[in-house]
């Protein structure tokens, strides 16, 4: 009896030292800035902690689209996947390499590589409504101008989670 109680002691030490922490942010939809204008955001970035293990990933992406009077303006920027996530509370801040295209009538006018950093703040759910999710993604690369966009999720939600599995 001895035995088995030491046993089934080891075996629930070791699954417990095996837990492991995921942080994240997960949703997107529709985000209006000040100005009234709207990009489209999506996310889907963690960080996974085991022990002294820790693992980042998840991508991430931004579309927004305009007429000057004359010409479609489109902007897209892609996260394949972050290689840098803190969360803080009900907010996430992640960053990593991406890829700016810009498209003027459907012709390809700008392609830059450089590092796209988000910040979200999960501010209600769909559940129990609140004050909107806030969201808040800059571009910037060696050369050529920062882009960056912010504002209020005016459609859809973000999900700020923490679990242990």
């Amino acid at each position: 009896m001895k035995r088995i109680a030491v046993l089934l002691g080891v075996v629930g030490a070791s699954i417990a030292l095996a837990a492991i922490t995921v942080q994240g942010a997960k949703g997107g939809g529709f985000v209006r800035n000040s100005l009234g204008h709207e990009a489209y955001c999506w996310m889907d970035v963690k960080k996974a902690t085991d022990g002294t293990t820790v693992r980042v990933g998840g991508p991430a992406r931004v579309r927004t689209e305009r007429h000057d009077g004359t010409h479609r303006i489109v902007t897209e920027i892609g996260m394949p996947k972050a290689d840098e996530l803190r969360k803080d509370g009900h907010t996430v801040a992640f960053a990593g390499h991406a890829l700016l295209v810009i498209t003027v009538d459907g012709h390809v006018r700008v392609r830059r590589e450089g590092r796209l950093a988000g910040l979200v703040n999960d501010r209600r759910s769909p559940t129990h409504p609140g004050d909107p999710d806030t969201v808040r993604m800059r571009f910037s690369a060696p050369t050529g101008n920062p882009w960056e966009f912010a504002g209020l999720l005016v459609r859809g939600d973000i999900v700020v989670y923490e679990r242990t599995e």
